[in-house]
């Protein structure tokens, strides 16, 4: 009966290939190599004491995640000013409603609290969107 398995660099724990093997013809792993029986392993997995881990998918870095959080505080930021934008034109022009006060006072407080968050943190705590 044939079976998978990986060859895992001995110095590293990663695996660089599978193979089907009977483990009975004769055959050795290549140099710097063992053959473990897995059900489950593939190329770019790793392997220590007698368990396969799948490879960790790229993370960014630091750096990477400090500029997507620059640029979501600027959108936040610009969206929330977009949408005072009229609510403070009818206050200016003493036009605005009640609700549309509330609305503007809502906005700005959303806006203020996004403008307090330090982007060059790894998980900032992004305020709600107002509930209007």
């Amino acid at each position: 009966m044939m079976k998978v398995f990986a060859i895992v660099r001995t110095s590293t724990g990663v695996v660089e290939n599978t193979i089907l093997w009977d483990g009975i013809e004769e055959w050795q792993p290549p140099s710097g190599t063992s053959a473990i029986e897995t059900d489950c392993a593939a190329i770019g997995w790793s392997y220590s004491n007698g368990v396969f881990f799948e490879p960790v998918k790229n993370q960014p870095s630091e750096e990477e995640v400090f500029q997507a959080n620059k640029t979501q505080k600027y959108n936040l930021m610009s969206n929330a000013a977009a949408a005072m934008k009229p609510l403070e034109l009818a206050k200016d022009l003493a036009e605005a409603t009640a609700e549309e006060e509330e609305e503007l006072i809502m906005w700005g407080k959303y806006l203020l609290s996004v403008s307090r968050i330090d982007p060059n943190i790894l998980s900032p705590e992004w305020p709600q969107w107002p509930g209007i």
